[in-house]
């Protein structure tokens, strides 16, 4: 179907009726590509960036602590093993001083990545928001057809405290811990490399029995979802008819019905809860094994005095004890470490709409507010012309959340001053749309609107000149 626009014989009171025919269609929109993490450090400013390379550095550094830990508990355990030594009390005391100093080391840097990885994350936001709320006063009216109105607040709030906590606090989290995993196994392959390999041989039982947990915990948190939804759709609409329930005298078949849905939901939930029972006993069955592995084969070591290439000396307790800490904590840090990365792909999904809104540049932008005097009022910086003639030339049209309906096509039309033009035809056939452009509320898709013969996108520079002519 075409969309044109008609001019038929005038009706009493009018100079000319123009009908206009129904809209028609054909486009779909492209996928929106996320962004890539470092943009959402787009509003750092210059002295931020510096704060945040600190604050990761300092974070890297406080993830070393617990493996340096393990470092110092492993020399400990070694003295205590050898009490006849001498200055036995002032090696004890060395040591504990040592993790005395590593612990103070660790506060220190733990306040100081999470007081400047807070601060700058808080000042991009209020930054970001601002830039947001800016651009949505900018955008014109034609913007505003694209999206629903009601998510604008949501996006200000929770899509920019996802984009936040992307920047701040979940970053420290992942820098730690990833410094605590490298670190971790990096110490203890340098102090045995042949116990870690033996105690890393029941890793990959241990991961596959964390992917069972792991699809079983989400499965089971999806799956309730819609267990609870359908009961819950069932409770709703009974109470919400609860007269033609009672009326009709339906209460038992209604409970049955409800008693159902739980009973749905209990035998689902036995299931999956015996697949996460199951990988959780998988996995701490697995971590145990490479206990017992490393320990076993650790003392094996101590016992035929097979010489440390670390030390070139005979492998003892304290080394055992190093390396199986180092490990425990380096994997710790590992699982530590993935956590983060849903709050790094949540936040750059968030900051994809807020930075698309942010740089999107439509046909008609609305330009800043205008200046005001003193008491107050707008001080006009154009001039108003008088309206002689308007005129339509050759005008088609879409809206832009309807880009597949074109709701004028060809349309040309000439209005003099002092005459009367009625616009007929059925809805959507755009009678508000013409007024919409002569207000410039949107522009042609093609064509041109010229009020005294001047394309209205040029007149006076701005769309309030425009929109100033009509009462």
């Amino acid at each position: 179907m075409t969309v044109d626009a008609t001019v038929v014989p005038p009706t009493a009171g009018t100079d000319d009726v123009v009908v206009l025919s129904p809209p028609t269609t054909a486009t779909t929109r492209p996928k929106k590509k996320i962004v890539p993490y470092y943009k959402l450090f787009r509003f750092a400013t210059r002295a931020q960036l510096i704060a945040i390379i600190g604050a990761v550095l300092a974070a890297a550094v406080h993830g070393m602590s617990l493996p340096m830990f393990a470092y110092i508990f492993g020399d400990l355990v070694d003295v205590l093993g050898n009490p006849e030594g001498v200055d036995f009390m002032d090696e004890i005391s060395k040591r504990c001083l040592y993790l005395v100093y590593i612990g103070l080391a660790a506060l220190v840097l733990a306040g100081l990545w999470h007081g400047l990885l807070t601060f700058t994350a808080q000042s991009q936001a209020t930054t970001m928001r601002r830039a947001y709320f800016e651009a949505v006063l900018s955008h014109d009216v034609a913007w505003f057809d694209t999206i629903s109105p009601a998510e604008l607040p949501t996006r200000m709030t929770e899509d920019v405290t996802k984009v936040q906590n992307a920047i701040g606090f979940k970053l420290g989290v992942f820098t730690m811990n990833l410094s605590m995993f490298i670190f971790g196994y990096v110490l203890g392959f340098i102090r045995g490399w042949k116990v870690c390999l033996v105690a890393l041989a029941a890793m990959p039982v241990v991961i596959a029995a964390s992917a069972i947990l792991g699809h079983a915990m989400a499965q089971s948190a999806n799956e309730s979802q819609s267990w609870y939804a359908r009961a819950g759709a069932v409770a709703e609409e009974v109470l919400s008819s609860i007269r033609t329930v009672t009326m009709m005298g339906t209460q038992k078949h209604e409970v049955t019905r409800y008693t159902k849905s739980l009973e749905e939901a209990r035998k689902g939930g036995t299931r999956l809860g015996f697949q996460a029972g199951l990988g959780l006993g998988l996995t701490f069955g697995a971590m145990y094994l490479s206990y017992a592995l490393t320990f076993w084969y650790g003392g094996t070591l101590v016992r035929d005095g097979d010489i440390n290439d670390a030390t070139n000396e005979p492998y003892n307790g304290g080394d055992i004890l190093t390396i199986f800490f180092s490990l425990i904590m380096g994997t710790f840090g590992l699982g530590q470490a993935l956590a983060p990365m849903q709050a790094f792909n949540i936040g750059r999904s968030s900051a994809t709409d807020i930075l698309e809104l942010i740089d999107d540049k439509t046909s008609v932008v609305e330009p800043p507010l205008p200046p005001r005097s003193s008491d107050g009022k707008i001080v006009v910086s154009y001039s108003v012309p008088k309206m002689q003639k308007m005129t339509l030339d050759d005008v088609c049209f879409t809206y832009p959340s309807r880009p597949d309906v074109q709701v004028l096509k060809n349309v040309t039309l000439d209005i003099e001053i002092g005459q009367k033009v009625a616009f007929v035809g059925e809805s959507g056939s755009g009678k508000s749309t013409i007024v919409a452009l002569l207000e410039r509320f949107y522009d042609p898709t093609r064509g041109r609107v010229l009020l005294n013969g001047e394309d209205i996108r040029t007149l006076g520079g701005s769309p309030q000149c425009v929109r100033s002519i009509f009462g």
